[in-house]
């Protein structure tokens, strides 16, 4: 059972750290003037410190209860936590231009709303691939400065850190897991239970 203590407080600091990844992701979205157009970093990291809480609170009740029930929901958990960890951590790490590359659908259905101007004030920049690519486009911010290439520039390392951030947290959710897993396999009579009666 002492393991599981250490998985617990491996959570507990995984929340505190998703904590502060959710408070950066929140600043730069909003820094760029992206907030009304793009809040993915913010819901995916979001998400994931949601999914340690989680995890706390099952690793929790699994050393008092020892519960197949709890066993099986914190499994689940963990393998929805990871998946996203995953695929937006390698995404995001390595293809950063992927990200703003999604901007652009959003941009071109809103590029005459507060939502873009925000971007194009903060930023001084116009259209988003390039100045004048949208015909009745009513920004004045700039004649030469592309909104996309002023977002790569200014933010580009914001959106590989959020990447550097799920892949981390990855790392330590499947430390996690392997603790706890390890754990109730070290208990025979309990996985005995587990895989024999369900209980």
């Amino acid at each position: 059972m002492n393991r599981l203590y250490i998985a617990l407080l491996i959570t507990v600091l995984c929340i505190f750290a998703s904590i502060l990844a959710v408070i950066s992701n929140e600043s730069w979205i909003v820094d760029s003037g992206l907030f009304t157009l793009v809040q993915k970093p913010i819901i995916i990291s979001q998400l994931v410190a949601f999914s340690f809480m989680a995890t706390a609170i099952l690793i929790t009740l699994y050393i008092f209860t020892e519960s197949t029930l709890v066993y099986y929901m914190h499994i689940s958990v963990s393998v929805f936590a990871l998946l996203i960890e995953a695929y937006y951590g390698f995404i995001w790490a390595l293809t950063p231009l992927f990200f703003f590359d999604g901007i652009r659908t959003h941009w071109r259905d809103n590029y005459n709303t507060d939502a873009v101007a925000n971007v194009q004030s903060k930023l001084k920049c116009c259209g988003f691939m390039e100045v004048g690519e949208y015909t009745d486009d009513n920004c004045t911010e700039s004649k030469k400065n592309p909104c996309y290439s002023a977002l790569t520039g200014a933010f580009m390392s914001n959106v590989s850190s959020s990447g550097a951030f799920l892949l981390a947290f990855l790392i330590s959710m499947g430390v996690i897991d392997m603790i706890f897993i390890s754990s109730v396999k070290g208990n025979g009579d309990h996985e005995n239970r587990l895989l024999l009666t369900g209980d």
